[in-house]
């Protein structure tokens, strides 16, 4: 009889691995919506270790932190109910005038819901990208890209450049944007 229970066990403990199981790959080597098995889309080469930390800057007349995270093996679920594994990066943020006031943070929220989600190292390996979506209450939706580039004349700085998805936000919404539109640097403190 314990011989049956520890087969039974067995049998039950390797299924669920299976279906657990995914593939470690590199960033950037595929194509994810053309992934056909569960992998996990895992940051081997330390693309990710330049950009994690806080990092500060200052665009027009406000003060910009960001402190990004990486969250290992995040599970990622198409419409369609498939899935794959990343390693994925989170910026939180905090928006201050020159004087000190808050104009808005995302510093206290769970990285997962800062609005600002990495979609992967450039495939030049020297810039971070990130899309920012942020649904505000007045129903607009806010959709634009961030880009993190390395600034190679100096390895605590990153240059900072945004972009909106025009073909999702509308005029009216732009306005109520907190991220700064134009260039500017971040260091890294």
């Amino acid at each position: 009889m314990k011989k049956i229970v520890s087969v039974l066990i067995c049998s039950i403990s390797a299924i669920a691995f299976s279906q657990e199981y995914a593939r470690p790959i590199p960033l950037n080597s595929v194509n994810k919506s053309e992934l056909e098995e569960v992998v996990y889309l895992k940051d081997i080469k330390g693309d990710y270790q330049h950009y994690l930390g806080t990092w500060q800057g200052t665009a027009g007349d406000k003060k910009i932190i960001f402190v990004i995270d990486i969250i290992p093996r995040l599970k990622v679920t198409w419409p369609n109910g498939q899935y794959y594994y990343e390693d994925r990066t989170f910026i939180r943020y905090k928006i201050t005038n020159l004087n000190g006031v808050e104009l808005q943070s995302t510093l206290n929220f769970d990285s997962k819901d800062a609005h600002l989600s990495s979609t992967g190292v450039g495939l030049d390996e020297e810039k971070l990208i990130f899309i920012y979506y942020n649904e505000i209450s007045t129903g607009c939706t806010l959709i634009g890209q961030i880009d993190l580039i390395k600034n190679n004349l100096d390895p605590n700085q990153l240059i900072y450049n945004f972009r909106w998805e025009e073909m999702f936000t509308t005029e009216n919404c732009i306005q109520m944007n907190p991220l700064p539109t134009e260039a500017f640097i971040l260091t890294k403190i």
